[in-house]
């Protein structure tokens, strides 16, 4: 495991949970790995020092769930502004082995309003959603809430970031559902 790697930092700390449950994620945690044998089922907090990320498992393969959450993101009508594969990329660039990793970046709609109130709120926008898996194959579908992104931004009074953390929690649940309730989703 490299220390460098997106996967890793992004992920750190990332503990297993049983289907579909959302997990908090932090920098205090680590993705759990093959050889540690880690339990499943694990869930930790982030403190408010820390930025909090949300995760949640997938019951589908890791195309499969990168799929979805292209489908998804398409279907809700966002700007999908770059879709990068860190493991194709490194494995191009650098000749390294990642695991399979995708980064979403997406616009929803008119943000103006959240910028001129708070423009540093341009350092984490456009959104993201990341899908990656872990050591043991399993695989997450893990973002940012606009509201912690907003709270750090001194721009929480803003409906518009509940309606961005609204359609990205859609975009989360649809793109993580059990494969047979898969695309019912609201």
């Amino acid at each position: 495991m490299k220390l460098g790697s997106l996967p890793t930092m992004l992920a750190l700390g990332l503990v297993a949970c049983g289907g579909g449950s959302e997990v908090v994620v932090n920098e205090h945690h680590r993705a759990p790995d093959e050889q540690s044998g880690e339990q499943s089922g694990e869930q930790t907090g982030g403190s408010p020092a820390n930025p909090q990320m949300h995760a949640v498992q997938s019951p589908v393969s890791y195309a499969e769930t990168v799929s979805r959450v292209h489908r998804e993101l398409q279907r809700h009508g966002v700007t999908i502004v770059a879709a990068i594969d860190h493991a194709e990329e490194g494995a191009q660039s650098e000749g390294l082995a990642t695991r399979p990793t995708t980064l979403f970046i997406f616009r929803v709609g008119e943000t103006s309003e959240l910028l001129d109130d708070s423009p540093t709120m341009a350092l984490d926008l456009p959104q993201r959603i990341l899908v990656y898996t872990t050591g043991r194959s399993e695989v997450y579908v893990v973002w940012r809430p606009p509201t912690t992104l907003a709270d750090e931004h001194d721009a929480h009074e803003h409906e518009r970031v509940m309606e961005i953390e609204r359609l990205i929690e859609q975009i989360a649940a649809a793109a993580t559902a059990p494969p047979e309730s898969a695309g019912t989703l609201p």
